[in-house]
């Protein structure tokens, strides 16, 4: 069987791609290079929502396993989704400072 360790998290700033959509399609060949080769341990960064998704539902789909960490330690699925949401809720916070003003 072969494993995917996806690294997430505000220790892994710059990673490329950063687009979204960019991000969900080279997770897609990610997950394609990985099943076509006969290594079977890999590890990545990826700060994108969609390529996580991607990484999940595509890379099970194909039999990897994968494992999540966020800084270093280990995750959940759920766990990082909620991290990525983390950027989602400051905004909300401070766009209701700035009404406020």
């Amino acid at each position: 069987m072969k494993q995917l360790i996806v690294n997430v998290g505000t220790d892994y700033p710059m990673t490329s791609p950063s687009h979204p959509y960019s991000s969900a399609v080279a997770a897609k060949r990610m997950v394609d290079r990985i099943v076509a080769t006969q290594d079977t341990k890999f590890e990545v960064n990826v700060n994108s929502e969609s390529a996580v998704k991607v990484l999940e539902v595509y890379g099970h789909k194909n039999g990897l396993t994968i494992k999540y960490c966020i800084n270093g330690k280990r995750a959940k699925y759920k766990e990082v989704l909620a991290d990525f949401a983390r950027g989602e809720e400051y905004y909300q916070q401070l766009k209701k400072e700035l009404d406020e003003i």
